[in-house]
């Protein structure tokens, strides 16, 4: 109870900054304006389209992107906190990968005077489609499709090949993903 009435207090003496203090802080004298409404509040919901843990208690998060979307640095900055706070990672590595057919122009960083927030961003199609593609795993051959594809031929032949060696009951939908992904690519 002490706690809060401390809180209380300083947050009321604040009201009304103390103009020495916000010149020590900043290190020059500067006009500033208060901010009157200073409840932030966070009322949405974020689903992360994918977050691992990996074996050594890194937390690797992907965002799946098909636009230039300006505000992206900062959604997956409320990612980070949402993340960090609930899983408590050894690090957390984020990535954003970039589907879309416009030239690629998002920003992969918020930057103020005093840090930088930074996270890893990926456009598809600088991902090596042929390494994909010849992966044993049937994702990795499917996602090949949304790289730079140097060889159509060779990567629509070997998906073909790995959807009829699929368990029978898993051939549709793989199929129905190929047609899907290669959609995206028109």
């Amino acid at each position: 109870m002490e706690k809060i009435k401390t809180d209380l207090l300083l947050k009321h003496l604040f009201k009304n900054p103390a103009t020495k203090l916000i010149e020590i802080i900043l290190g020059k004298k500067i006009n500033w304006q208060l901010l009157q409404d200073t409840d932030l509040k966070i009322v949405k919901n974020r689903e992360a389209d994918l977050v691992v843990k990996l074996e050594d208690n890194t937390i690797l998060h992907i965002e799946i992107q098909s636009t230039n979307d300006p505000s992206m640095p900062y959604r997956m900055f409320e990612y980070f906190y949402l993340i960090t706070d609930k899983y408590k990672p050894k690090d957390l590595i984020q990535v954003c990968i970039y589907l879309g057919k416009e030239p690629l122009k998002m920003s992969d960083k918020i930057q103020f005077s005093d840090w930088t927030y930074r996270y890893r961003l990926i456009d598809m199609k600088d991902v090596p489609c042929r390494e994909l593609a010849k992966s044993p795993n049937i994702t990795d051959k499917l996602l090949a499709g949304l790289c730079k594809i140097e060889d159509p031929k060779f990567y629509v032949e070997n998906v073909i090949k790995e959807i009829k060696k699929a368990n029978p009951k898993d051939r549709k939908e793989l199929f129905t993903l190929f047609l899907e992904i290669s959609k995206i690519k028109e």
